[in-house]
């Protein structure tokens, strides 16, 4: 996937299939939900990835909370399958995301720092989160910068596996997004 295209190769599709555990249909929704918000504009400010991010559609049985957070601490990799669980756990639990937390998370997104998010932008990072160790290092680097000691105890834990498992990291980013769970 190009920066000039945001469209995907069906290679890219299949990557991102393969990678976040998703069918065809669920990468399809993937992309409705941030067409249909981000309409005419084509690209999401804050407010629209707050509601694209809390307004999954993916459904989950979830009824054994702590059965899902065993699996996601487990598995070598988190899913973007998963990660809608962890989310949609977090809800069902009574509390979202931790707002500013969920900023970090936007402003990595938004690689131009327009406060937008493209469609482009959005591609990327689905297509790079999971195996980009630079885009890890720069979402620490910003949660670091806007959390300051806050986090002192979380960061270098999460620091520790960027070099030799992205994937851990990404689930230690969860924890980073959604304290209440760890």
């Amino acid at each position: 996937m190009g920066k000039s295209s945001s469209k995907l190769s069906s290679k890219e599709s299949r990557f991102l299939m393969e990678v976040y555990s998703l069918t065809d249909e669920q990468l399809d929704e993937v992309y409705r939900d941030f067409r249909a918000r981000a309409g005419k504009k084509n690209y999401l400010d804050f407010e629209d990835f707050r509601a694209l991010y809390s307004g999954s559609r993916f459904e989950h049985d979830v009824s054994d909370q702590l059965a899902v957070f065993r699996a996601l601490a487990d598995s070598e990799r988190l899913t973007l399958a998963g990660y809608v669980r962890l989310c949609q756990l977090s809800q069902s639990a009574g509390s979202g995301p931790d707002p500013e937390r969920l900023r970090v998370l936007f402003s990595v997104m938004d690689e131009d720092q327009s406060g937008t998010i493209s469609e482009d932008e959005f591609c990327r990072f689905l297509a790079n989160f999971v195996d980009d160790e630079t885009t890890m290092q720069n979402f620490f680097a910003r949660a670091d910068e806007v959390s300051g000691q806050k986090q002192a105890d979380l960061l270098p834990r999460i620091c520790q596996f960027l070099p030799q498992a992205p994937a851990r990291a990404f689930r230690l980013m969860c924890a980073y997004v959604f304290p209440q769970v760890r």
